[in-house]
């Protein structure tokens, strides 16, 4: 907290002086810092001063009780401001972290569509420039960006887990061109998909061989 004292400035000073202090205040510290200022009566510029960023004054003779009253007046005001300003930061972040949630489950739900930001947005009753940003802060990365790799994951679990063809794989996750894929597919694990399914095929096989010889060596 800052107490302005202008007692000693004419009428006419006040603002500009004030002004300046303001501007020192506001370089110095990020959060609003409230200021108290000290004038002479009468001073017809008050409204002016609150308009400013005063939040209270006080008028010269002064009295310790109120100087008392008025500091803890005015810390309150500032404590409580600071509070309902965190709320609100608050309710913000849990809105925004609500919509990235909202957005990747429905974009996990048509990981087999084709899904425009535009759509997306109007899905989510937002726009796509608040929808981008809030997925970029929260996820760290840009919206399309994570969808592939959901799109990769999948696909590898599926090459993994089930014999289907890299044509229908392909199909369950988002890409009409099977050749677009696998070439996709290839730049990101460096492995074809039939060469990656063999690879887990043959790592399971050497998994099984190992449980087996592990039994028969601890009957």
């Amino acid at each position: 907290m800052f107490i302005f004292d202008a007692s000693d400035l004419l009428p006419s000073e006040v603002l500009a002086q004030f002004l300046e202090l303001k501007s020192s205040i506001d370089e110095r510290f990020s959060e609003a810092v409230p200021i108290l200022v000290l004038l002479i009566p009468p001073y017809s510029e008050k409204q002016s001063l609150y308009q400013l960023g005063m939040i209270d004054y006080l008028t010269s003779p002064v009295v310790p009780e109120e100087v008392y009253f008025r500091v803890y007046s005015a810390l309150h005001y500032s404590a409580e401001r600071k509070l309902m300003l965190l709320k609100s930061s608050e309710s913000n972040w849990n809105r925004k972290y609500d919509m990235v949630k909202r957005a990747k489950a429905y974009l996990l739900d048509n990981i087999d569509k084709e899904v425009s930001l535009e759509e997306l947005s109007r899905c989510l009753s937002t726009n796509r420039s608040s929808l981008s940003d809030a997925f970029k802060e929260y996820s760290g990365t840009t919206i399309f960006t994570w969808l592939r790799v959901q799109r990769f994951q999948k696909a590898a679990l599926m090459l993994e887990t089930t014999t289907l063809s890299v044509t229908r794989i392909s199909e369950d996750v988002g890409y009409g061109n099977s050749n677009n894929f696998s070439a996709a597919f290839k730049k990101e694990f460096a492995l074809s998909p039939l060469q990656y399914r063999k690879q887990k095929q043959q790592q399971q096989q050497q998994q099984q061989q190992s449980k087996e010889l592990s039994a028969l060596s601890h009957p």
